[in-house]
């Protein structure tokens, strides 16, 4: 591979490894949100809370008291309750897509650097005179 080539191999590595700092710090490094379902409104709808969650590097998912949750009317007998755990979804899942984007970085990356790295370079090239020794 000439040096051209391997020199596009390696701006896309470099432009992979840009995308991937791209997003730690403008998705992976910021807080979570979650909506959780604690019902269904008189009106038939369902209802949900919105619950500000812990970073996904975060060791618990959520810290403190969850927003305290509107009450129905006296009449209606559910009030409305959480009916999941805040945020332990929203932080898993978002762990996995981080994962997935790790390894795929390092996939490509890895890829691009065996290709351009394993390519031998044309240091010699042929010239005519050399072609036409052999006839």
């Amino acid at each position: 591979m000439q040096g051209r080539g391997r020199r596009i191999l390696f701006l896309v590595a470099g432009a992979v490894a840009v995308w991937y700092l791209i997003v730690i710090f403008s998705w992976a490094a910021r807080p979570l949100n979650d909506a959780i379902p604690i019902g269904v409104s008189p009106a038939g709808k369902p209802v949900s809370m919105a619950v500000d969650c812990n970073t996904l590097f975060s060791a618990a998912a959520h810290d403190g008291a969850l927003p305290i949750l509107p009450t129905k009317l006296p009449l209606f007998a559910d009030q409305y309750v959480y009916n999941r755990a805040a945020c332990e979804l929203v932080q898993r899942d978002a762990r996995i897509v981080f994962g997935l984007d790790t390894l795929g970085a390092i996939v490509v990356i890895g890829g691009l650097l065996f290709v351009a790295m394993r390519t031998p370079v044309d240091t010699a090239p042929v010239t005519p005179a050399d072609r036409t020794s052999y006839a």
